[in-house]
């Protein structure tokens, strides 16, 4: 008896059976992420499944270059403040402390309030402020992020 074929599915086609099966996945993975309740629309499939290859990279120097990558080709999308919390994210996997503050800063100026964004800053600046001169500063902004996380989780509604 031969072993079954294994076949490389696309996110898109993950995505789609989802929905076909009802379950939210779009609504839930994006949904959060906006203030003001809407969520991020594609204008085209490319873009979308741009913004996806970001989302769904494992390896943290890929993520950088996907984000860079969905920048480049879509500067003025929706996804583009979640691609730059990816790209954040990668950042403090690599340990590069400067891009993580960077990243953090046009993710939360795209996505103003974003909890990810705003918990990642928050707890990441603390631990490379020793010895800069902007020290005081930044553990302001990382006072300033948690108390906007405390402030909206006491809002939130499970």
């Amino acid at each position: 008896m031969q072993p079954p074929q294994v076949r490389s599915v696309g996110v898109r086609a993950v995505l789609l059976l989802a929905a076909t099966l009802g379950l939210q996945v779009g609504q839930a993975q994006f949904g959060p992420f906006a203030g003001d309740g809407r969520k991020p629309q594609a204008k085209t499939q490319e873009e979308l499944d741009l913004y996806l290859e970001v989302y769904t990279s494992s390896e943290p120097r890929e993520t950088v270059a996907q984000a860079e990558r969905f920048e480049a080709a879509h500067p003025d999308s929706e996804f583009l403040g979640l691609a730059y919390q990816h790209k954040m994210a990668a950042l403090r996997d690599l340990g590069d402390y400067d891009g993580v503050l960077r990243a953090g800063s046009r993710a939360l100026e795209l996505v103003p309030g974003n909890l990810n964004t705003l918990i990642t800053l928050a707890t990441v600046i603390p631990n490379g402020v020793e010895g800069r001169p902007d020290r005081e500063d930044l553990l302001a902004r990382a006072r300033d992020y948690a108390s906007a996380v405390l402030a909206t989780l006491d809002t939130l509604v499970v």
